[in-house]
């Protein structure tokens, strides 16, 4: 069984998941596997903890991939307090079903070797450079997210051991031969259809509109005719980076800084090697190459004609500069132990086979010359300067806001900035920083609104902070049917025109249908029906409503097959099907194709009930929420 699962992870489907990974990366952070313990963790899944600090990071980089890609509607959903509770419960949901993912596969003795970790990496469009994987790209992008090499490939050895767990686990899903053939015609069959177009427009013109209907739809629609509640602000902003362009970082203090810090400035000795890859077993033939090298072969011809490796061996076996902690611990213990340029290593044996390594060039490790980083250090020490100005400003901010609550303007004092408004804006048009869930919170609420008092200082982001107070408040108030007549009546004569064309287009479906003759209702409305031939089920030959109403039609010898069909735009369709096309027998090539297209759909099928499994025979339990409902009580 386990030889099973673990040649799942070679197959196509694991070229999927492994796209996954870098997902996963994004949305869970690198803290969601760090966390320290805490007397309340968040869960405990099986006796093993989730930390707050853990799940934190998780909800934090989620919530910013949200904001991303969302934008201002996001925002809006923020400001749902259930709706942010259902939120921060589907994050520690999914990192339950990873303890769980994780669990399993120790149980099951899983492991990824490090041939498997580095075929990863080196094919991380990430870490590639026109195409090929360049090690220097991999290091600064691994630098970034805090990370050394070691605890990147360990972080990916965890993320490709739990995908390949369940890849196995799923793996059984299959799509069978017969399957396969049967959607691949019914998605490659094309069809002909007779196509006629009604456009609302037409009928734009003979529409009346009356004072009743106007009257009526505004009543109907009174709820849409509202002017949202707005409020203007005064408020104090402290920012860090503000503070920051005030500093001044003196030549003494930038090199006591890069003095004391030096590690952060240091270098790691970097080598270039050669290698010879021969399967695990050929001690002999290992030996013998290695006689011969002494012997004075060339290093590089040998790699040609023996390496397995023929990616590397092509270039004689050339690998990039590299670090400790890129090709696992056997081969750079061996490779970091030649002392000279050109000395070759004894076979040094790893999990994918014997090596034969050759130093090329070295780098040693040596401290970034201050010149270098003196530009960055300063910005550091001025950012660090304005840090600590910052806590202090904003207590004394802070202080003065509460204790004399109806003016900002002492705040501001304090703070030494300037007291600053804003234009009229309702919660869903509110301009940049103010569309910030929490300053909307703060702007609209109790405090502020009712009150009339400065907010409590908002914290947006870890470096800027807001106090804010009311300048002035429009409640909400409904429009008159004279402020919206001309929008209303635009609508209503559109909807009159839609229900015209709707009405004539389902009579030509029914008259079509019925075998009627339709030449005089065509040219009394000036429509003529198209040829629209061979039409494919993705294709664009035509509009989307028309292209799944073709697809969904039978085909009849008895009775025309027809159906009406909505076309964006206030336009209506009449389509009649008149043959289908079958497809052409598929090719071993176009089936396999089609295979792999449909895997993720297999995947996605069965994810839920594996993990609907592990969860069932799981112990699972959420200490903090506990926690919370107990202080609730109290």
């Amino acid at each position: 069984m386990l030889d099973t699962i673990r040649e799942g992870v070679h197959g196509t489907a694991a070229k999927i998941v492994l796209g996954l990974i870098i997902l996963s990366f994004a949305l869970a952070g690198v803290g969601s596997y760090i966390g320290g313990s805490n007397i309340q963790p968040a869960a405990v899944v099986n006796g093993e903890e989730i930390s707050p600090q853990a799940f934190e990071a998780a909800y934090q980089n989620e919530r910013a991939r949200m904001e991303r890609q969302f934008g201002q509607l996001f925002g809006q959903l923020a400001s749902d307090s259930a709706y942010m509770q259902r939120f921060r419960s589907s994050v520690l949901d999914r990192l339950v079903d990873e303890v769980l993912t994780d669990q399993t596969a120790h149980e099951l003795g899983l492991r990824v070797s490090d041939e498997a970790i580095k075929d990863a990496i080196t094919s991380m469009p990430e870490f590639q450079v026109n195409g090929q994987f360049s090690n220097d790209v991999y290091l600064s992008v691994v630098r970034r997210q805090n990370m050394s090499t070691s605890q990147f490939r360990e972080y990916l050895r965890r993320e490709m051991t739990r995908r390949q767990l369940l890849q196995a686990l799923i793996g059984t899903d299959f799509v069978t031969d017969a399957e396969l053939k049967t959607r691949y015609a019914l998605d490659n069959e094309t069809r002909d259809i007779r196509l006629l177009t009604v456009d609302s427009a037409s009928f734009l013109d003979s529409v009346e509109v009356t004072e009743e209907l106007l009257q009526e739809t505004y009543v109907q629609q009174a709820d849409r005719f509202v002017n949202p509640e707005q409020v203007a602000l005064e408020y104090v902003e402290l920012n860090v980076a503000e503070l920051a362009k005030d500093k001044v970082a003196s030549d003494d203090e930038v090199l006591a800084y890069y003095e004391e810090n030096g590690a952060l400035y240091q270098l790691s000795e970097r080598r270039k090697v050669a290698h010879i890859l021969l399967p695990a077993g050929e001690s002999e033939k290992a030996a013998q190459l290695l006689s011969e090298l002494t012997a004075g072969a060339d290093f590089a011809e040998l790699a040609k004609t023996n390496s397995i490796d023929t990616f590397s061996g092509e270039n004689g076996g050339e690998l990039d500069w590299f670090e400790r902690g890129t090709y696992g611990e056997e081969f750079d213990d061996a490779a970091y132990e030649l002392a000279n340029v050109g000395d070759v290593s004894a076979p040094v044996e790893t999990s994918n086979g014997i090596h034969l390594i050759k130093l090329l060039a070295l780098e040693k490790g040596q401290k970034q010359p201050l010149d270098d980083v003196k530009d960055a250090i300063a910005q550091q020490i001025k950012k660090q300067k304005a840090e600590e100005e910052f806590v202090e400003l904003q207590s004394a901010m802070t202080n003065m806001a509460f204790e004399i609550p109806d003016t900002l303007v002492d705040a501001a004092d304090a703070a030494g900035v300037e007291v600053k408004s804003t234009e009229l804006f309702s919660q869903n048009a509110a301009p940049a920083p103010f569309n910030n869930p929490d300053l909307l919170t703060a702007a609209f609420g109790d405090t502020v609104l009712i009150e009339g008092l400065n907010s409590d200082p908002v914290e947006v982001g870890a470096e800027q902070v807001f106090i804010v107070r009311l300048k002035e408040h429009k409640p909400s108030s409904q429009l008159t049917l004279e402020d919206v007549k001309s929008q209303l009546e635009t609508q209503v004569k559109q909807r009159l025109a839609n229900e015209k064309a709707e009405a004539l287009s389902a009579e030509l479906v029914a008259k079509l249908e019925a075998g009627e003759e339709l030449t005089e209702v065509l040219t009394s409305n000036g429509l003529a029906f198209e040829e629209k031939l061979a039409i494919t089920r993705f294709g664009n030959e035509v509009a989307p409503g028309v292209r799944d109403v073709a697809f969904s039609l039978a085909p009849s010898v008895e009775r025309v097959s027809a159906e009406q069909a909505r076309i964006p735009g206030g336009k209506y369709a009449v389509v009649e099907l008149v043959k289908v096309n079958p497809a052409a027998e598929p090719q071993a090539s176009q089936l396999e194709a089609l295979n792999a297209q449909l895997a993720p759909q297999v995947i996605e099928q069965a994810y839920q009930p594996v993990i609907a499994m592990l969860r069932e025979r799981a112990e699972v339990k959420y200490p903090a929420a506990a926690a919370n409902q107990s202080d609730d009580v109290q």
